[in-house]
């Protein structure tokens, strides 16, 4: 593609350089991955300048470049925008032929539950034939296609060239989350959403965002800046309120008045059934879900269906249906009636509400296993050691993705949360795993929490093979063979 037509898109303060003849093949944020005829797009990080690699990147090969300011000393031509970050996303969308004007999108924000309303609402969208995509925390998926995202929210050339193979290979809508990193990096900003969700709105991300109003005010802004058709609002979450009375605003909730709400709410640890009031239709729901958040998950994913036509008999039918991502409450049955649930629990508010669930639930003592990332949030560990201690009768301290901090000081700061002597810490997670399952009897239960269906653990820069599952799936296989030698 030629640069100039590459760039017609994009708002441009100033072309330095001929563009007229320049091909482009590639685009890079990268100065080390340049290949032929790539355009480097010079963008500011957390911790580098790109800008400060543009002459590593015309050495690589790059032909042109894509700046917020002129860079002196530079041979190729360069294109000076306002802001790199907002600049890939046309330019990557125009590379790719604008798959997005051929697809529609619903958007999922909120610190928890994004994942598992993904899922909900494809599920919903494919039950009425609508040929349906997702994007996030897990990965791409659509009609057997499957690749890893690395991000929650990829990043505009990664998630422009997706959206390109899912149009390619047949899809119609796009359910993505949308992470409030993502739309504070502008990442989504040429996208429009048919239907944006906001979940909801607790503590997380504060390592980045500094303080809650600062996390809170980016989601919310999200929802005010035009793109979205339709917003659907937690109206139990105070931070939500504001928007309620925005206009082509809908609303749900279990305790505060919302146009959409459930009743008569019964759990078990395989399933919840309650009466739905989705927009004056009512419905009697059992699915094959655990715990109130789920409750809220498919309301809010129930009404973003109805608002994109699907019709309520298919609504019902696949409410039956749905099934939470690997990771996301996945309940384990040990023998004699022991069971263990993993979960992707890593902030105050879903350990809480987790917890809470399977207190409800449990009908012997409740282990809780769970530790906090590394070169994340800080503040949150100890909240989180107190929840974990008021609310299960016994915690296990573990690592979680330490990153590059010391596991040990982020269990012993996780610790300082924790008054009473009903705790352990075990900072190797296998091993944690391993002495949680050992001491539950008949009737108990464990939760583990954290990484849900990972499959590494990130130390000091490398992602080594590991799964919670797999764990829990050894303990079973050695207990059975000191059964069977007994």
């Amino acid at each position: 593609m030629k640069l100039k037509e590459l760039i017609k898109d994009t708002s441009v303060k100033k072309v330095i350089g001929n563009i007229e003849n320049i091909d482009i093949e590639n685009l890079d944020i990268s100065s080390k991955n340049i290949k032929k005829n790539t355009l480097f797009i010079a963008q500011k990080g957390l911790n580098v300048d790109g800008h400060n690699f543009a002459g590593e990147a015309v050495k690589n090969g790059a032909v042109a470049l894509a700046v917020e300011k002129e860079i002196t000393g530079i041979s190729v031509p360069q294109i000076v925008v306002d802001n790199t970050r907002k600049a890939s996303g046309n330019l990557a969308s125009t590379f790719y032929g604008n798959p997005k004007n051929k697809l529609k999108f619903v958007g999922i924000t909120g610190t928890n539950g994004k994942t598992s309303s993904t899922y909900f609402l494809a599920e919903f969208l494919k039950q009425a034939g609508k040929k349906t995509a997702v994007i996030g925390t897990l990965g791409t998926f659509f009609n057997g296609l499957h690749f890893d995202t690395d991000l929650t929210t990829p990043d505009p050339l990664k998630l422009h060239k997706t959206l390109d193979i899912l149009r390619k290979h047949g899809a119609e809508y796009v359910v993505m989350e949308v992470s409030a990193h993502a739309i504070d990096l502008k990442k989504v900003d040429n996208i429009n959403f048919e239907v944006g969700i906001l979940t909801n709105i607790t503590q997380d991300h504060l390592d980045y965002f500094k303080t809650m109003n600062e996390y809170a005010k980016t989601k919310l802004d999200w929802f005010k800046n035009g793109n979205i058709k339709f917003s659907i609002i937690n109206a139990d979450d105070k931070h939500c309120l504001s928007l309620i009375n925005n206009p082509n605003t809908l609303s749900f909730g279990l305790y505060n008045p919302s146009d959409v709400f459930a009743i008569n709410i019964e759990k078990s640890a395989r399933n919840t059934e309650f009466v739905l009031d989705l927009l004056h239709n009512v419905m009697n729901c059992k699915t094959n879900l655990a715990g109130e958040f789920n409750v809220y998950n498919v309301m809010a994913t129930a009404t973003a269906a109805l608002c994109l036509g699907v019709d309520l008999k298919d609504i019902e039918k696949t409410m039956q249906k749905l099934k939470a991502p690997l990771g996301r409450f996945s309940v384990v049955e040990l023998e004699n009636n022991k069971t263990v649930i993993v979960d992707y629990a890593h902030t105050p508010d879903s350990l809480e509400k987790v917890l809470k669930t399977a207190r409800e639930i449990c009908k012997g003592k409740l282990i809780s296993v769970f530790g906090c990332g590394g070169n994340r949030d800080v503040t949150k560990r100890p909240i989180m050691g107190s929840i974990s201690e008021n609310l299960a009768d016994f915690s296990i301290i573990t690592s979680d993705n330490p990153r590059f901090e010391e596991p040990e000081s982020i269990v012993n700061q996780i610790e300082t949360g924790m008054k009473n002597s009903n705790h352990i810490k075990v900072t190797n997670r296998k091993s944690a795993i391993k002495k949680a399952l050992s001491m539950i009897k008949p009737n108990d239960m464990t939760i583990i929490s954290g990484k849900g269906a990972e499959l590494y653990q990130d130390i000091k820069g490398t992602k080594y093979p590991y799964n919670d599952f797999d764990e829990i799936d050894k303990f079973k296989k050695n207990n059975f063979q000191t059964l069977c030698k007994e």
